[in-house]
């Protein structure tokens, strides 16, 4: 194996998709078309929805950010996808550049990662309603709402750019072929040719970060809600 001090930073990757199953893919594109366009249609009702409701209580902020976010979070990954299966397949993948892999992996670990703080946000919201109800118009008010909202997005934004600069940081050497149908965290370290646990420890710390401070959070919420009940 090329030792990383000898390593070279590929132009690009391929994405493998499902290029290996050729016959499946006029399948795999019907059906994730018409999960996609539900999706989309299911959030933008969302959205029309709080926006159309005079007076919004904070869950349904917190709800309306929500789906903002998940709609996002799919236009990131499956326009893409579509493209890649309506393409024909030589059985070498879909190339992806350097750059267009890094922000991709940017925006989906941002979008993951504000979505994962907005459901702590939202665990929080519980608490205080059911735990201290006379209290809650005091506490949650929509100043607190909005501040709790740009929390969670720049939290998620900051996690995903330390995550991506420790990912394409690490050396990349053989093959381009990531075994994936985007460019996920995973499936790029499995390219990289270090074995270092130095060179990866930012990685681990972020992950750790973003899944367990927001599921330490939600835990502690409902056990406080359950406990009260």
């Amino acid at each position: 194996m090329e030792s990383p001090s000898n390593a070279t930073v590929p132009l690009g990757f391929l994405l493998q998709g499902f290029s290996e199953f050729p016959y499946l893919r006029p399948v795999l594109f019907l059906l994730l078309l018409a999960v996609h366009l539900a999706t989309l249609t299911g959030n933008l009702l969302i959205l029309v929805a709080v926006a159309s409701v005079p007076s919004r209580p904070p869950m349904l902020l917190f709800l309306c950010q929500l789906s903002a976010i998940e709609l996002c979070y799919t236009l990131v990954v499956v326009p893409r996808f579509l493209a890649d299966l309506a393409t024909p397949s030589q059985g070498r993948g879909s190339p992806i550049s350097f750059l267009g892999c890094a922000v991709q992996m940017q925006m989906f670990v941002a979008l993951g990662g504000a979505e994962c703080f907005l459901l702590a946000a939202m665990a929080y919201d519980r608490y205080v309603a059911i735990c201290h109800p006379l209290s809650y118009a005091a506490v949650v008010t929509p100043g607190l709402c909005m501040r709790l909202a740009l929390a969670c997005c720049l939290g998620g934004l900051t996690v995903s750019v330390a995550l991506t600069v420790a990912v394409f940081h690490l050396p990349f050497c053989g093959s381009r072929l990531l075994v994936h149908f985007f460019c996920d965290v995973t499936a790029l370290l499995h390219l990289a040719c270090t074995r270092s646990y130095v060179d990866e420890l930012p990685v681990l710390g972020t992950c750790l970060v973003l899944l367990l401070l927001p599921s330490t959070l939600i835990l502690a919420s409902y056990v406080a809600i359950v406990t009260a009940l």
